[in-house]
């Protein structure tokens, strides 16, 4: 076969062989306004190994085609924040505390939608289906809440956003909320631990409460690196709570239980420190 018909055969299965990304941040905005698409950005670190699983997934045919058609698409690195980067993220107001996660703004850089990420094709094409369906951008999550909305799924997406917007008090009333929803013959399942560390920020909620009251089920739930160290998302919440909350308004009671789990997580025989 000749090349020149080799070549021709071979072009439509490899022009998204590789998903592009553009260089700035300008030309992306330039480029969302002309063709009236959102801006997907991927959010990552050159150390994180599902990042790179990620972007492996991106780069297959099908899904970098998915997302060269449907999205202007831009990177940011956060070991190398530019300073136009910095200020869309501040713009945005969601703080993320890892990666990767996919963030899709317009062209006047306003927030649509951001979600976590999987690596696997099927949730990589389900997030970009998402994004660009209004009644399930997390953007509409809290008019969908106010509407009177409840269900695991939703209280969850929401739980998230608000904890990406640093908005601890409504956080706290949401993921009460979602425990109050939640089949309680599930609690010991992967979901309910899934649910805790991510979103879980009070030592009074539900989900707190069960995995500290069983902690030998905590066992196995984590795998890899983070193998045996189940028990941190508890400490990290205790912490998180005295971090995040105002410490005046707690009462004597409030500081004697989270004094009392402290000592019992093995945090330190001193959490009169954490109330000085």
């Amino acid at each position: 076969m000749k090349l020149w018909i080799l070549l021709g055969l071979l072009l439509p299965f490899g022009v998204f062989a590789q998903l592009t990304y553009e260089k700035n941040w300008s030309t992306a905005l330039e480029k969302a306004k002309a063709k009236n698409q959102l801006i997907f950005i991927k959010y990552y670190n050159e150390n994180c190994g599902v990042c790179k699983k990620t972007q492996e997934i991106l780069n297959t045919p099908e899904v970098a085609k998915v997302y060269q058609n449907n999205f202007v698409c831009y990177a940011i690195n956060t070991e190398k924040k530019k300073p136009e980067e910095e200020a869309l993220l501040q713009k945005i107001g969601l703080e993320f505390d890892g990666v990767p996660i996919f963030i899709f703004v317009d062209a006047n850089q306003q927030w649509v939608h951001h979600s976590g990420v999987k690596a696997t094709k099927e949730r990589l094409l389900q997030i970009s289906s998402d994004a660009s369906n209004p009644n399930v951008q997390s953007s509409k999550y809290q008019d969908r809440y106010q509407k009177g909305e409840r269900n695991v799924t939703l209280l969850f997406q929401y739980a998230e956003v608000l904890k990406a917007q640093k908005n601890y008090e409504q956080l706290k009333i949401v993921t009460s909320e979602l425990y109050q929803y939640f089949p309680k013959q599930n609690l010991c399942s992967n979901d309910s631990y899934f649910i805790l560390k991510r979103v879980v920020t009070d030592t009074e909620n539900g989900f707190f409460q069960y995995w500290y009251q069983n902690q030998k089920l905590l066992e196995g739930k984590e795998t890899g690196v983070m193998a045996g160290k189940e028990k941190e998302n508890l400490e990290k919440i205790v912490l998180q709570e005295i971090r995040v909350f105002d410490k005046s308004k707690f009462t004597t009671e409030k500081k004697k239980k989270l004094m009392d789990i402290i000592q019992k997580l093995g945090i330190t025989n001193q959490p009169e420190v954490f109330f000085e």
